[in-house]
């Protein structure tokens, strides 16, 4: 004999198996809704772009004043300092010696620059020129001049080297100076 079972006929069975499927349904249905909902939140919503003002810098380089005296190439006779000063300015001061009527007459000449960022370039200006020693002549106020192109050349060569280093695009971001150190913020091209 052939035992048939009729859902019909037993009411608990049929509403307790209704009753599982109504929520398997409902929790597999209401998890797909939540992945589509944030998927699409995910999709729709920009993401902010970060500015260079208001990211921290990729790196960080700081230069000491006597470092730079260090490595600073000396001129065969006389003397180079670097003095680096606040806002951005350094002072370069040169002892040497000249010849005037067949004496050697000892010259004190100081250059005055400042550093700025133009185009995200580095860039040092002259600021002022002052002669100590000897009335000053235009061939030594124009001292510093001729080398200001060299000078802006070899900054921005050393940051294409960082690049290099690097592996990635970079572009000096800021620069700020203290009474000894040179401070220069770096970002990444994006």
């Amino acid at each position: 004999m052939s035992h048939q079972y009729s859902f019909n006929e037993d009411p608990i069975g049929c509403g307790l198996v209704g009753c599982l499927g109504g929520l398997i349904f409902g929790l597999v249905g209401g998890g797909i809704l939540l992945v589509v909902a944030a998927l699409t939140a995910a999709i729709v919503t920009p993401m902010p772009s970060p500015t260079p003002s208001q990211t921290q810098p990729d790196l960080q380089v700081t230069v000491d004043e006597s470092f730079l005296n260090r490595f600073t190439n000396q001129p065969a006779e006389g003397m180079i300092r670097i003095d680096v000063l606040p806002d951005n300015q350094v002072q370069l001061i040169v002892n040497t010696t000249i010849q005037i009527f067949g004496a050697a007459t000892p010259v004190q000449i100081t250059g005055l620059f400042e550093m700025q960022l133009i185009q995200q370039k580095l860039q040092v200006q002259l600021i002022d020129t002052q002669v100590l020693g000897i009335p000053p002549s235009v061939e030594l106020a124009n001292f510093f001049s001729e080398d200001l192109s060299i000078i802006n050349q070899d900054l921005n060569a050393i940051i294409d080297d960082i690049s290099g280093v690097l592996g990635t695009s970079i572009v000096v971001s800021n620069v700020n100076t203290t009474e000894t150190q040179i401070q220069l913020d770096i970002q990444e091209i994006r």
